[in-house]
This record gives structure tokens, C-alpha cells and sequence, in this order.
């Protein structure tokens, strides 16, 4: 969790727009854009087997961003709000030296994985209540490290057939791990962060479109400053992964699907090193029944798990989970999601209920 000032996040708003803003107010090329994600949630957990998870919540939220635009340069900022939670989730900075590149300095969400680079922002852009287990922030139950702060590329070609191919790559501060992961923050900066870095492929048969398959890897190198259930405590985190996605709409079908295998190499101090590994994913299929309705059910799951030490510190997170959902869009942008689902984790088994309200101003 990120607890910021929301002065110093308008702050930084008001950098990003100056920044490429400069240009006079006649320049065609300078465009601002700004989005407002709003969202309320409320859920109901029963039938757990440890009560040891809440038996209901609400959680409201606002979720800034801010685009800027004037030739070939870009800026981009994103501050979220939450009831419990205030927080810096990019700020970047960007030049485009032609069509099909774009390369950024600043925080972003790391590349590697799709999910959280497509539908990262603002509840109403996703189709679920929540991002399945395995794309969750650090800060939010997440196994994963997400962010980082450095240099990102993206490079995108249409071939003569019209088909497409995307390629991002990225090197930044890594996340730390203290009995939990801690990306670095740049409005609070911390040194001992090691370098961690990411790249991804993918093909899209068509360039204009929003079908594609791809694969994606990272690599972590995560200093630990404290590892209570390790004894002796640890002293690095090498962390690898190696990832295969889809994203395939057709007709009123859509499914999106993620398979990751993850390495862990625990250094403990006496120079004792530990090989472990896990894989986890997951598969969402998606019905447009109506101009209005959208079913889903998602199927999320974790393989190899079992007494693996880097997952003692995540409790929380689902190890399995089937949901089913439904989504009413009306009037404009305006959305109600109904959801239910059977979760397991190594902290309790439950069932849960959950009905969220969302939109997008802008």
C-alpha cells in the first residue's frame, strides 16, 4: 500500500502537462486528455472454512489519467484513490522518433504482462470486479511484481498483409521484498533496488484489430530486507518467468487466457540457494448476449504450489477460483457488474458475492 499526499500527485500532473505542453495554444498537434475512472464495489464472503477472511467490504475508488500530447512527444500520469490507499501508478514521459516506435522513461506497468498493460486502468475498462489472482498489484495480494521505474520500448510493424507484430522491452528499478514486494516509488525513493528487466512478442492477424497471441519473459532480481518465515532469512529473490497469452474475440465470443511459469531462486544468508517453481493461470470466456448484457466465467488456478516458500507470503492469494459474472452497460459509459465465485486460498475456502457500480468521466 502507497500512502501519497494527493497535493504532491496534482503536483506531478501539472509536471506532466508542462512538460509537452509548451507548445502555443495554436499548435494543432497538442492534445490533453484526461480520464476519470470511478468505481464502488461491495461483497459478501460466506461459507468460509477459517474466518479468516472478512465476511463483507465495500471499496470505492477514483483513478486518475492524464494524457498529453504534442508532436512527438508524449506524457502520461495515473493517480489512484481508493478508501485505504492513495498512490502513484505511472508517470511517464515518452518521445516517438517515428510511426512504429515509442520509448518512455518514467514509472510503468511492466510489460510482460498483458493484462495489466491493456485493461490496467479504471474499473469500468475491465470486464470482471477484480483482475484474476495472478495480475493483482503487489500491494494487492499480488505475487508478481508489476511495476518499475526506467526505460520502456514498444515497437509496432503492419506487414504487407495487413497483419501485425508488437514488441516491448524494458529495464528499470526492481521491486524489493520485505516479507512482501515494494516496487520502487518515485515519490518516495529508496536505494538498494536492483535491476529487473522484460520483453514481449506478439502477433496480430490483423494490425488494426484486437485479436493477438503472444509470449512474454521478466527477470527479477529482488533484494530482501526482511524474510520472517525463512530461517536462515533470505538474502536475494532471482525471479524468472516465462509467459504465453491470448486474446481472441469472435462474433459475440471473446476469451482471454494467461499461462505463466515462474522460477524462484532463494539466496538465504550462508550462501544457501533454493530451486523452486510453480505455474498458475487462467481462462475468461466472455459472452456478448445483448447491446446491453455481457456474460463471463473465469477459471483461475495454480500448479506445483504445494510447500513452496516464496508463496508463504502471499496467504491472500487465490490458489483457485471459479466466477461467474454478468455486466449491464447503459445510458452513457455506466456499468453494473454482478459476480459470484468459490475461492480458495491457504488462508480459507469461501464463497463470495460481489456488485459494483463504475463509469468513466471525461
Amino acid at each position: 500500500m502507497r500512502l501519497h499526499t494527493p497535493v504532491g500527485a496534482l503536483l506531478l500532473f501539472a509536471t506532466c502537462g508542462a512538460v509537452t505542453g509548451n507548445a502555443s495554444a495554436d499548435d494543432a498537434g497538442d492534445q490533453l486528455d484526461a480520464f476519470l475512472y470511478l468505481s464502488a464495489m461491495g461483497e459478501l464472503n460466506f461459507d468460509r472454512s477459517k474466518d479468516e477472511i472478512d465476511q463483507s467490504k465495500t471499496r470505492p475508488s477514483a483513478d486518475l489519467l492524464l494524457t498529453d500530447s504534442t508532436g512527438s512527444f508524449r506524457a502520461l500520469a495515473e493517480y489512484l484513490v481508493t478508501d485505504d490507499e492513495h498512490e502513484l501508478e505511472r508517470l511517464q514521459l515518452g518521445w516517438a522518433p517515428n510511426e512504429e516506435t515509442m520509448l518512455w522513461i518514467g514509472r510503468y506497468h511492466r510489460p510482460y504482462s498483458y493484462g495489466n498493460t491493456r485493461l490496467h486502468h479504471g474499473q469500468f475498462l475491465q470486464m470482471s470486479i477484480d483482475r484474476p489472482a495472478l495480475e493483482k498489484w503487489e500491494d494487492n495480494d499480488g505475487i508478481l511484481p508489476y511495476h518499475s521505474t526506467g526505460l520502456l520500448a514498444e515497437w509496432h510493424h503492419t506487414g504487407a498483409a495487413g497483419e501485425g507484430l508488437q514488441i516491448a522491452g524494458a529495464i528499470g528499478a526492481d521491486t524489493k521484498f520485505d516479507n512482501g514486494l515494494e516496487p520502487f516509488d518515485v515519490l518516495d525513493p529508496e536505494r538498494g533496488h536492483k535491476l529487473g528487466g522484460d520483453f514481449r512478442i506478439a502477433y496480430l492477424p490483423d494490425a488494426l484489430g484486437e485479436n493477438q497471441i503472444g509470449v512474454s519473459f521478466s527477470t527479477s532480481k529482488m533484494a530482501v530486507t526482511a524474510s520472517d518465515l525463512n530461517t536462515p532469512p533470505l538474502s536475494q529473490i532471482d525471479q524468472h518467468t516465462v509467459s504465453i497469452y491470448a486474446d481472441w474475440q469472435k462474433d459475440r465470443w471473446r476469451l482471454l487466457s494467461t499461462l505463466v511459469y515462474v522460477r524462484n531462486l532463494l539466496d538465504s544468508v550462508g550462501d544457501t540457494e533454493s530451486d523452486q517453481s510453480f505455474v498458475v493461470g487462467f481462462a475468461q470466456l466472455q459472452l456478448e448476449a445483448s447491446d446491453h448484457w455481457t456474460l463471463y466465467t473465469r477459471r483461475e488456478n495454480r500448479w506445483g504450489d504445494q510447500h513452496d516458500e516464496y508463496l508463504r507470503y502471499f496467504p491472500e492469494s487465490l490458489s483457485q477460483a471459479s466466477i461467474v459474472g454478468a455486466r449491464l452497460d447503459f445510458l452513457r459509459r455506466q456499468a453494473l457488474t454482478f459476480e459470484a465465485s468459490r475461492n480458495h486460498s491457504s488462508n480459507d475456502d469461501y464463497s463470495q458475492f460481489r456488485i459494483q457500480w463504475s463509469t468513466v468521466l471525461q
